[in-house]
């Protein structure tokens, strides 16, 4: 089975960047601000220095050209998150990778969130021999 995760990155208005990944209440490391990070369809990301929780929480569209294919448009991949910081929350954004630049990243309070990259990226189905 195929894990989807997503690479993003979260900067403050200084350009730096948040690493690290929690599952539900199970830590997996001390998220600071610096990197960008990984995180898997369903998981949350904790910066505990900032208060921010961020959840990855729907694929909603995946339409890039698979592999080893040609296509007439490149397409593009969607994803949903839901942001909170404290106890205030920003709610879902939805961030696309694609031809328009200004979807890939949203903005909230004093910080930038970028969609870097989706993972699996898709393949071809099997090839059809003709004899």
């Amino acid at each position: 089975m195929n894990q989807v995760f997503s690479k993003i990155l979260l900067a403050t208005t200084i350009s730096v960047f948040v690493v690290g990944v929690i599952f539900g209440w199970q830590y997996f490391g001390q998220l600071k601000l610096g990197k960008s990070f990984q995180i898997k369809a369903g998981q949350t990301m904790l910066v505990p220095s900032e208060g921010i929780q961020i959840k990855f929480t729907d694929v909603l569209e995946d339409s890039r050209c698979p592999k080893n294919t040609q296509c007439f448009w490149a397409g593009q991949a969607t994803i949903k998150i839901h942001i909170s910081k404290e106890t205030q929350d920003f709610g879902d954004f939805d961030l696309t990778l694609g031809e328009d630049k200004n979807l890939v990243a949203q903005y909230f309070d004093k910080y930038s969130l970028k969609f870097l990259k989706l993972n699996p990226y898709p393949t071809s189905p099997k090839k059809v021999h003709i004899e």
